[in-house]
């Protein structure tokens, strides 16, 4: 089961996403729990975060782009997949939803000509299920700039103008229009975090039900 957490700044995704990992080892269900960009098991993944969120760094769009690419091939080919293949559930702190809204939409780079450099640098691997956690940008924005304590006073994107986050939002409300009935979920992030979690176990009981009568038929 490979689930991801998805939104704007100050959205509640890293927090929603450490609160199902504390349930999930709760249940006695392995987990991975890892994030995009950097995550903390790859040093390779950790370079690129730096380069890609340190404000200090004055990036085109498009060399941000390939970055985010080959953060998500290293962190899919060396983390994610061995991570599934064990048997694990993998829970991930933003995924290729993030790239296609952030550069397509932010950024603005052709979405067309972005979507299928993304699948191929993520080998084709779609989440089972995605959390979209939606809020207006003003209080999303306000959020992360407040709470962020690894570049204070807000990371790259964090220092990007209202409209840049705003159509953030309205990417993401894009990407689940086209797979609500699929994958994606949209949440109210303006709820408070006791109320998101539970919101999020409703959605994951019968994943968590499923996955528990395999393993006692197994």
């Amino acid at each position: 089961m490979f689930v991801t957490f998805e939104g704007i700044e100050g959205s509640s995704k890293t927090t929603q996403a450490n609160l199902l990992s504390k349930w999930l080892t709760e249940l006695g269900i392995e987990h991975l729990l890892t994030k995009e960009p950097g995550t903390v098991v790859s040093k390779e993944c950790k370079h690129i975060r730096k380069l890609l969120l340190d404000p200090k760094n004055d990036l085109a769009p498009r060399s941000e782009f390939f970055l985010y690419l080959a953060d998500r091939a290293q962190h899919v080919n060396k983390i994610i997949y061995p991570a599934l293949r064990e048997g694990k559930w993998v829970i991930s702190d933003r995924y290729s939803d993030s790239t296609y809204v952030y550069q397509g939409w932010g950024r603005q780079l052709d979405t067309e000509e972005i979507k299928p450099m993304i699948a191929f640098a993520a080998e084709n691997l779609v989440p089972d299920l995605t959390f979209i956690m939606d809020l207006p940008a003003e209080i999303g924005l306000t959020r992360a700039r407040s709470s962020n304590t690894e570049f204070v006073g807000g990371d790259r994107f964090e220092k990007e103008e209202i409209s840049f986050h705003e159509r953030l939002r309205l990417g993401f409300f894009q990407v689940h229009q086209n797979n609500q009935f699929s994958r994606t979920r949209l949440l109210n992030a303006e709820k408070t975090i006791e109320e998101l979690h539970e919101d999020v176990k409703e959605v994951l009981r019968p994943y968590v039900d499923e996955h528990e009568t395999f393993i006692e038929s197994a």
